[in-house]
C-alpha cells in the first residue's frame, strides 16, 4: 500500500514537473510575458518642451508674369525697363516671382536676366 501512495506521488510530482516546464514554467527563462504584449513596458514621463520653429520674415519686390507681360508695383513694364529699376534701386532685396499664368518664354527669360544681372529672386 506504501508502494502505491509514493508511486502516486512521484507520478503527480513529474507530471507537475513537466507541466511546469512545458506551460507555465517556472521564471527562470527570458521569456517575455504570457503572449499579452511584448513584455517590455517604458514609462516616458518627462515632458517634453514644445518647439516653435523661427520664421525670418523675408522682404522681397513682387513681380507677376501673366502671358507675355510683367506687372511690377501694378504697372506693366518692358523686361528691359523692370531690370533697369531692380539693378538701379538703393536697396538690392530679393525679387519674388509670381507665375499668374504666364508664358514658359516671358517667365524663362525674366529668370534668365535677373541670374545675369545678379539679381536674387524667389520662385
Amino acid at each position: 500500500m506504501i508502494k502505491l501512495i509514493v508511486t502516486i506521488v512521484v507520478i503527480a510530482v513529474v507530471g507537475l514537473m513537466i507541466y511546469g516546464f512545458g506551460f507555465g514554467g517556472f521564471g527562470r527563462g527570458g521569456g517575455k510575458g504570457d503572449n499579452e504584449g511584448d513584455g517590455n513596458i517604458i514609462d516616458i514621463s518627462e515632458e517634453t518642451e514644445e518647439i516653435t520653429p523661427l520664421i525670418e520674415e523675408i522682404e522681397y519686390v513682387s513681380v507677376s508674369v501673366s502671358g507675355n507681360e510683367y506687372i511690377y508695383q501694378n504697372n506693366k513694364v518692358s523686361l528691359d525697363e523692370l531690370i533697369a529699376q531692380l539693378t538701379n534701386a538703393t536697396e538690392k532685396i530679393p525679387v519674388r516671382i509670381t507665375d499668374a499664368d504666364a508664358s514658359r518664354n516671358a517667365y524663362a527669360n525674366l529668370v534668365e536676366a535677373l541670374q545675369e544681372n545678379q539679381i536674387r529672386y524667389i520662385e
